[in-house]
């Protein structure tokens, strides 16, 4: 059996959502982060950006690969004018599915990575 290469479960009015809502949570966890470099905090207070940087990743991710995480673990697509169908085509269902898969995880390693070096370097830069 063949799969597509890649499939798309969002429409381009998705992708564009998913795009602004990381950048804006990256925003959002920058200006957090600066927060703390500047109020001096402590290691352990930097892994409050972890939410932020996930929810970036994930938005960035996703509209990068055209696929919303959620409707392709459901099996579903969204439509032109709003809301969603169910993929009738299995492979194409599993193709979103591993394409989900792969953007949950990549999102989780960068905000796992990112974060644990904010607090590695706050831990230096604070002990200096």
């Amino acid at each position: 059996m063949t799969h597509p290469l890649r499939c798309s479960n969002i429409t381009t009015a998705g992708e564009r959502r998913r795009r602004a809502s990381g950048i804006a949570a990256l925003a959002a966890g920058v200006i957090v982060a600066a927060g703390l470099a500047w109020g001096g905090a402590p290691s352990v207070a930097w892994f409050a950006i972890f939410p932020f940087i996930a929810f970036a990743a994930f938005g960035l991710l996703q509209a990068r690969a055209r696929t919303c995480v959620v409707l392709g673990l459901r099996g579903t697509e969204e439509v032109e004018g709003g809301g969603w169908r169910t993929v009738q085509d299995e492979a194409v269902r599993a193709q979103a599915r591993r394409q989900a898969m792969a953007v949950l995880w990549k999102a989780l390693a960068i905000a796992v990575a990112v974060t644990l070096v904010a607090v590695i370097v706050s831990g230096i830069a604070v002990s200096s």
